[in-house]
């Protein structure tokens, strides 16, 4: 199997991706016609009771996890109280969460599978009570909701949304996988610059940014279309700042800025050498492993060519305090930087961030803003929300590059609490 370096996994993802994209636009609608959703929530949930009972999935508790050959131990640094060492097999985001869940009294157990990756969790109990529910990677609580909460993560759908309730968008339309010439007509109409990125999918995978010319975009479009069947094409909002605000209960609201991956000159080191330091933060590993939270700063065509625009070198020492960047964009998969921004944010954000998570009906929801200033009001400067994410990374704003860390696993266990008490 080939290796895709935009995804850091095998050409099997591209595939499933592609099944995923398929089933996305024709499944919802013909089993909202013969199931409500509340009853395909109960469904899955009686599936998964099946699925431990054949013994397809095998229950692991906190100690198997942590006494497995090979595991490193958990580091002693702390953020917020929430450990900020790696839980083994379950992803950084599970990781906060289960931490939390373990200083409040909840036992638990990571069902591990025997096809393969493992993000179904069995919480069991608290302080004696014997109510259990399984979920995957986070709870959600999706019984509160009037349709599955994956529904947002369709962007073109949630770009209509937004527009329909006056609240700030990107414009931009989808288009299959055949559909390329009209795709190119429309990138033409819509204005350069422009952004090419797959209808579903997380994590910016497949999305280019920045196409200026009619060439880039039939390149973004073929590299859009090798992850998915359906892409879409929208405005490019330049000298914007991208920002992730999580909602949980329509009350609790954090917020995180990301940075272009960079280094910052000491006057003493060279710039090879600041990658490399930076690279070797314990707390950074490779983007295809997730149970980090931030990532080494990928080296690649684009940073040659983006260090020789800043007019440096590899072996350039610049100045203390001069801040070099080595990619376009800030994609934490590349090595962005992620920035706490929370006590920062004006209440106009705020609430524009719970009005939306109200709108869809979330309990819990990551939202990705462009703004130019996280401190001034949304209804007062160039902004957009680009898209929202059902599953969002919790554990950014538990263990970000800068600023003050927010408790959102502690949000989620009162959500959790609270519905599935």
């Amino acid at each position: 199997m080939t290796r895709c370096d935009e995804c850091g996994g095998s050409s099997v993802r591209h595939i499933v991706s592609w099944l995923d994209g398929l089933t996305d636009r024709c499944l919802p609608s013909l089993s909202g016609r013969f199931l409500p959703w509340r009853w395909q929530y109960a469904a899955s949930q009686l599936f998964l009771r099946a699925l431990i009972t054949c013994r397809l999935f095998t229950p692991r508790s906190r100690e198997w996890l942590e006494s497995r050959p090979g595991v490193s131990p958990a580091r002693n640094e702390t953020s917020n109280g929430v450990n900020r060492g790696r839980m083994p097999i379950v992803s950084a985001r599970t990781a906060c969460l289960l931490q939390a869940a373990t200083e409040r009294g909840y036992v638990f157990e990571v069902l591990e599978s025997r096809f393969g990756d493992v993000r179904y969790i069995r919480m069991l109990a608290k302080n004696g009570r014997r109510r259990s529910f399984v979920f995957e990677s986070l709870p959600l609580a999706e019984f509160t909701s009037h349709y599955p909460p994956s529904r947002v993560d369709d962007k073109l759908w949630v770009k209509r949304e937004l527009e329909k309730a006056g609240w700030p968008a990107a414009r931009g339309r989808s288009f299959w996988f055949f559909q390329a010439r009209a795709a190119l007509r429309y990138g033409s109409e819509l204005g350069w610059p422009l952004v090419v990125k797959p209808r579903g999918g997380s994590f910016s995978r497949h999305v280019t940014t920045n196409i200026c010319t009619p060439d880039a975009l039939q390149r973004a479009i073929s590299h859009a279309v090798a992850y998915a069947p359906e892409f879409i094409v929208e405005q490019y909002l330049g000298g914007l700042t991208v920002h992730r605000a999580t909602v949980v209960d329509n009350s609790f609201v954090a917020c995180a800025k990301r940075e272009i991956p960079s280094v910052q000159g000491d006057g003493r080191r060279t710039i090879s050498e600041l990658v490399a330091a930076k690279n070797e933060d314990p707390f950074r590993g490779p983007p295809e492993d997730e149970t980090y939270v931030l990532f080494r700063i990928t080296i690649d065509a684009v940073s040659h060519a983006v260090l020789l625009e800043q007019g440096y070198a590899w072996d350039s020492v610049p100045s203390a305090g001069v801040r070099v960047y080595l990619q376009r964009d800030p994609f934490v998969r590349l090595g962005a930087d992620v920035i706490e921004v929370t006590d920062q944010m004006h209440p106009d954000n705020r609430e524009l961030f719970l009005g939306v998570a109200k709108h869809f009906d979330l309990r819990l929801v990551g939202l990705d803003f462009l703004t130019e200033d996280i401190s001034r009001s949304w209804r007062e400067q160039h902004c957009a929300i680009l898209e929202l994410n059902s599953l969002p990374c919790i554990e950014i704003h538990h263990q970000p590059s800068g600023g003050k860390p927010q408790d959102v696993a502690g949000a989620l266990l009162n959500m959790m609490d609270k519905y599935y008490g």
